[in-house]
């Protein structure tokens, strides 16, 4: 009886123990020794994110499937709205609806987000109206149409804190071809970026560093646009060339326009509520043909580095 009593409990332990040391879950297919001439069968595929998941990083839901989408593309603009930039604001709401179109024309499944930073001066009750990233045309033209030119004190003007708001404030995409595109006729504060009074000529009195910023928007791989009328910002150019690594800048003025583009540009124009009349009175200034070219330049520019990220 004793012998039977043992006999069981060590032949339990060594069927226990057996199993112990061929574990099933360690036996793979993946692994069995090659034949001579042949190939390993490959291992388990790596694990891949989700549509869903993409898609609630990249788009936000905005009526786009992710695995579709050929183009993303993030475009911030920074646009001085004082006073002197009545001639241009016009022309730089009708430059947004072309971006989007041109884009939406040349990549039929595309996702485009828009954002908007309009800045003035210190001396201005409001110094910066800012429009986060999105991708709700309709929010975003109803935000820009409402913009008005306004304020301004000295020449220099608030663009550290719109910089500012570009690199810390707007939330950039992971993937998105990054755009920051500046509208202005005029530099920042501080002296070395310009030779004209300055009522605050240390820089920002707020304390901000246009050279931080600049290097900050390195970080986030931007693609910078200087769309410039005058000479008044040449020396600001100058030294932001230094700072950001893919920066350009396109000078507006003195351009002749064609009818054709003169017929393409009051389209646009007027989706923003622009009249006929006023289109044509406003055709003979230079200022409006600057603006009107802005339209051309900005649309050529965008469509180039659209190509080069996401092929034709």
């Amino acid at each position: 009886v004793h012998g039977i009593i043992l006999t069981f409990p060590i032949m339990g332990i060594l069927s226990s123990s057996e199993k112990k040391e061929v574990p099933i879950a360690k036996v793979k297919a993946s692994e069995p020794t090659p034949v001579s001439g042949s190939s390993a069968p490959p291992g388990p595929a790596s694990p891949e994110k989700s549509k869903e998941e993409i898609k609630a990083k990249l788009f936000s839901g905005k009526n786009v499937e992710a695995a579709a989408v050929k183009a993303v593309v993030d475009a911030v603009f920074l646009c001085d709205c004082t006073g002197s930039m009545g001639s241009f604001l016009e022309a730089a709401k009708a430059t947004v609806k072309k971006m989007v179109s041109d884009i939406k024309e040349q990549y039929t499944e595309s996702s485009i987000f828009v954002g908007f930073i309009a800045y003035r001066d210190h001396c201005d009750p409001k110094v910066l109206d800012t429009l986060q990233l999105t991708g709700d045309m309709e929010e975003a033209y109803k935000f820009i149409n409402k913009q008005s030119a306004t304020g301004g004190g000295d020449a220099p003007e608030a663009i550290a804190d719109a910089l500012d708001a570009a690199a810390n404030k707007m939330e950039w995409r992971e993937g998105s071809l990054k755009l920051v595109m500046h509208i202005l006729d005029a530099p920042p504060h501080g002296t070395e970026y310009h030779d004209t009074s300055d009522d605050h000529p240390s820089g920002c009195p707020c304390g901000i560093d246009c050279k931080k910023m600049l290097e900050k928007l390195n970080t986030l791989e931007t693609q910078y646009m200087a769309l410039t009328f005058g000479n008044s910002a040449d020396k600001m150019v100058t030294i932001f060339q230094q700072y950001h690594k893919d920066f350009v800048q396109i000078r507006l003025d003195g351009t002749k326009l064609t009818e054709e583009e003169e017929r393409e540009a009051r389209k646009y124009r007027a989706a923003f509520g622009e009249s006929e009349s006023s289109m044509a009175e406003k055709s003979k200034s230079s200022t409006y043909e600057a603006g009107t070219h802005m339209i051309y330049k900005t649309s050529c520019e965008v469509k180039s580095r659209c190509a080069k990220k996401f092929g034709q």
